[in-house]
């Protein structure tokens, strides 16, 4: 009888010490609210000079900011700018129960990791989210930085060394070209519809009903595709891939929302899309494997039989004869380097950093250069004077005028 007094006693005890907890925290949160009470018990976060960082106020529960950051970006990102200013350039923001710093400078984040901030000598790791470690898994932006180390040194090695440069410059004119095309295209039919009868090149404004960032998007995802694909991918399945990807970014990565694990998994919506996008990227992915496997087999029973298989092959770069960074990347799988896996989570990886940074440069480069018509006419004479003769294409550039630092200085410059 004693025992199980004592065991009822004991169990009364924790009951009375989780109700004075739970009345502790209720109470916490009516005098800091949701925030102050997260700020309380879990901000560790200090500048150099050891004050705390103020965080972003208001949040909700169990969101943190996420909420208020979606359906209020400008507002929010206002707010988060303002507290910066009195934060030595950086404020906390909630997801959900994380503390995540925003820094509105670099030399911010030098001061927050290292001295001297890169991948390469920081000793911090990367901590992804689930949602972009389900698709990119064991990629360069998902790694500890021992591991990226090394599969750094093998990504360069498949093709995206400096040295490998002028091989992908021709995809680069190619898609260069393609899309101007249909930029000239929609220009003449705007220009058609407000009853202009004519357009200058190059160099004076475009109708202001032209959106030239859909077209910019749009050069990114097929020539990032052609280039590391190259000829072992074909046109449909390329730009299927390369839509699907840039899904996943806008909608699986860019929404903070899935900073939260469980989100990942809500089975409807928005959410629901993503991951049957995530399947059938990943689909796409073993067809291309085994396509070039196949392909490799005929090519080698061939070359047995004294023929010349498919004729020689195009090259990325001056690495071994292969047509793109994803055969390159597939052969160093063939050496023990890699696994299949991993071969496309680092394809994938690559056309997720790829388009956004090359579609947003891209964008913002024209934009500035419409505010500054003086600088894009001498940006324009210039790129005409290094063309000659030529029809005006992007293939009258060659590699060699476009790095040099002679050739085409002012738009270096720019």
């Amino acid at each position: 009888g004693g025992s199980v007094w004592t065991s009822l006693h004991m169990m009364q005890e924790l009951l009375a010490c989780a109700f004075a907890a739970c009345a502790f925290t209720v109470a916490l949160w009516i005098r800091y609210g949701y925030g102050g009470l997260l700020d309380l018990l879990l901000n560790h976060n200090y500048r150099p000079d050891g004050k705390k960082i103020e965080s972003l106020r208001p949040v909700s529960f169990p969101f943190g900011s996420l909420l208020d950051m979606m359906n209020n970006p400008e507002k929010t990102r206002d707010r988060m700018i303002e507290i910066a200013r009195r934060n030595g350039g950086m404020v906390v923001v909630w997801e959900a129960f994380s503390p995540v710093v925003y820094a509105f400078d670099l030399k911010h984040i030098n001061l927050m990791w290292n001295t001297d901030f890169t991948l390469n000598k920081t000793d911090r790791s990367l901590l992804p989210s689930l949602r972009t470690k389900l698709l990119l898994g064991n990629s360069l932006f998902t790694l500890d930085v021992a591991r990226w180390r090394h599969l750094h040194k093998i990504i360069l090695r498949a093709g995206l060394g400096s040295r490998h440069l002028r091989g992908v410059f021709p995809a680069v004119c190619d898609g260069g070209d393609r899309i101007w095309m249909k930029i000239d295209k929609a220009v003449q039919r705007a220009l058609s519809e407000s009853k202009k009868n004519h357009v200058e090149a190059l160099g004076l404004e475009l109708n202001p009903g032209i959106e030239l960032h859909p077209f910019c998007r749009e050069f990114a995802i097929s020539t990032i595709t052609s280039v590391i694909f190259g000829d072992a991918i074909d046109e449909k399945q390329g730009l299927r891939l390369g839509e699907l990807v840039d899904f996943f970014v806008r909608k699986g990565v860019n929404n903070p929302l899935y900073a939260i694990p469980g989100a990942t998994y809500i089975p409807f919506g928005e959410s629901r899309k993503v991951m049957q996008t995530i399947r059938e990227i990943q689909a796409i992915g073993d067809v291309l494997i085994q396509q070039r496997s196949e392909r490799e087999a005929r090519e080698e029973v061939k070359r047995d039989a004294g023929d010349d298989a498919d004729g020689p092959s195009r090259r990325v770069g001056d690495g071994p004869a292969s047509t793109s960074i994803f055969d390159n990347l597939k052969a160093e799988a063939e050496k023990g380097n890699l696994s299949y896996d991993e071969v496309l989570d680092n394809v994938y990886g690559l056309m997720a950093a790829g388009f956004d940074t090359t579609a947003n440069a891209i964008s913002l480069s024209v934009t500035m250069l419409s505010l500054h018509p003086v600088v894009q006419m001498k940006v324009r004479k210039e790129i005409q004077a290094a063309l000659g003769k030529g029809d005006g294409s992007c293939k009258d550039l060659t590699y060699d005028v476009v790095m040099s630092s002679t050739d085409l200085p002012y738009l270096n410059a720019v």
